[in-house]
């Protein structure tokens, strides 16, 4: 296939309404140039060796104008066979998306346009705001609001819906054109601010009162402007805004691969997931004598796997050795907790032993029900894992472990760390292992400590609980279920009675 370029809608902002053609096409691009309002974590799915160049622009600052950017289209065009051009909405609703493809088209580069859902519908949908209501609107016309001449004496005599994008500077003059022009002062109308994250924020009045609460509630882009029979519509049908943690802002310091379950839960309840990965993992060198491990595994008729990290490094040295899941034969094999259950399913093979509470003690109390002294157990685990189960069960038979893997402190967030505890009003901090928790307060200083103030502190259980108090920090909540879904429901139980 030649060449070609795509200019993709990514949506109005939540990362998860992109189509499906779209993720497609990130997932093997070559290179992705996106904008300033396109989600970024829509970049996480493009192959690790994409170039990701950012073209973003905001009112009175252009990275690149676009002449430039429609330039670098086509230079990018030219040398890859994959080039994603990531556009915020739809390309070509006020996206340039038009120029874009007529510049391509000129110099003889392949193209396709992947719509893309416009904040002018997404964005008041996710306000409860029909854009069209039989009986209130039978139509909508959507307006650039940086537009100057926009003719205010025709759009003011207009049914329907009226949405003006990009104009959040601009709402006060649109409504002294429109009330000139002759619309009534009394119409229904919304501004919402980030429409479809987490910080969505919608204002509701009249049309005269929007300019007093424009200053008040210190409006600020991306905002959209509506007016409308419609608006009166939003306090019933406002979704989102009514999810559980709506607006609650939450740190996830465990490393950024493990963090899905975490993160997908806190967003679907309508909560800002902000990945703050304090620890890395790396493999321990120790190649050969995992190799020997693995030649010995029939030796062994229990495997005991401790994390979600184990069960990888386990399985790929496996594979790595041309083995798969068979080599497990008949073995007993144990997870604590249920990710690290889940861990092992995704290779084919179930946990014949998961303890009720995920934690070393919790299955001590199993395995000493039914471990006999001819039998051996090979224990997968990290060079700081603790010792507690291995020195239990060896008093009943023989136990090796193998340390396959060690953490790692992630120093390359330090900066963002701090500006984020600075200016992010943060309510929730949350801790899944003793390690994040050293990691993260190592990063974060002795000497900022001060910024955790106000911000309730969230433990998976009472090992990672212990840690935190052994660093003179408080648990404000410590999860019932010593799991991700354990974590939130302790959260939304302690938030519930907070309201």
């Amino acid at each position: 296939m030649n060449n070609r370029v795509y200019l993709v809608g990514a949506g109005p902002g939540d990362s998860k309404i992109i189509t499906v053609r779209g993720m497609e096409l990130i997932k093997k691009a070559d290179v992705i140039i996106y904008d300033r309002l396109v989600n970024e974590k829509l970049l996480q799915y493009a192959p690790l060796d994409s170039e990701m160049i950012y073209v973003g622009k905001s009112m009175g600052k252009h990275t690149l104008n676009q002449d430039e950017i429609n330039e670098l289209l086509v230079e990018k065009g030219r040398c890859f066979k994959t080039v994603v051009r990531l556009k915020g909405g739809d390309p070509f609703v006020f996206g340039r998306g038009g120029e874009e493809a007529l510049c391509l088209k000129k110099h003889n580069i392949e193209f396709e346009i992947v719509p893309g859902i416009s904040s002018a519908i997404g964005g008041l949908a996710y306000a409860g705001i029909p854009v069209t209501h039989r009986g209130l609107a039978d139509s909508f016309h959507v307006y650039n609001g940086h537009n100057e001449n926009l003719d205010f004496k025709t759009i003011s005599k207009l049914e329907g819906t009226l949405v003006f994008l990009m104009g959040v500077t601009s709402i006060a003059s649109i409504i002294d054109g429109l009330i000139e022009g002759g619309m009534a002062t009394y119409k229904p109308a919304a501004i919402i601010s980030w429409a479809s994250l987490p910080g969505q924020r919608t204002i509701t009045a009249s049309l005269v009162e929007m300019k007093e609460k424009i200053l008040k509630e210190k409006i600020e882009a991306p905002s959209l402007f509506v007016i409308g029979e419609v608006v009166k519509l939003h306090e019933e049908i406002d979704f989102f805004a009514k999810k559980k943690l709506f607006g609650k802002k939450f740190i996830v310091t465990r490393p950024k691969k493990q963090n899905s379950s975490l993160v997908e839960m806190i967003e679907d309840l309508g909560g800002e997931a902000i990945e703050l990965p304090v620890m890395e993992i790396v493999s321990n060198d120790n190649a050969a004598e995992f190799d020997q491990i693995i030649e010995d595994l029939g030796l062994y008729n229990y495997l005991i796997f401790s994390s979600v990290n184990g069960v990888e490094f386990f399985f790929r040295k496996i594979f790595m050795l041309g083995l798969d899941s068979r080599v497990l034969g008949d073995k007993m094999l144990v997870a604590i907790g249920n990710s690290t259950a889940a861990e092992m399913l995704k290779y084919g093979v179930v946990a014949d032993i998961v303890p009720e509470s995920f934690v070393s003690e919790s299955l001590v109390e199993k395995l000493e029900a039914i471990l006999k002294p001819v039998d051996s157990v090979l224990m997968i685990g990290a060079s700081d894992s603790r010792m507690y189960l291995h020195q239990k069960i060896s008093r009943i038979c023989n136990v090796v472990m193998i340390k396959v893997y060690s953490k790692r402190k992630n120093e390359t967030i330090k900066v963002r760390m701090l500006d984020i505890f600075r200016n992010g009003k943060i309510n929730y901090l949350t801790f899944t292992s003793p390690s994040t928790v050293k990691f993260f307060l190592e990063i974060l200083g002795s000497e900022n400590i001060d910024l955790l103030e106000g911000i309730k502190i969230i433990s998976i259980g009472p090992i990672t609980s212990q840690s935190i108090r052994d660093l003179d920090l408080k648990v404000d909540i410590e999860a019932d279920e010593h799991s991700d879904k354990g974590l939130l429901q302790s959260i939304l139980k302690i938030d519930m009675m907070g309201r």
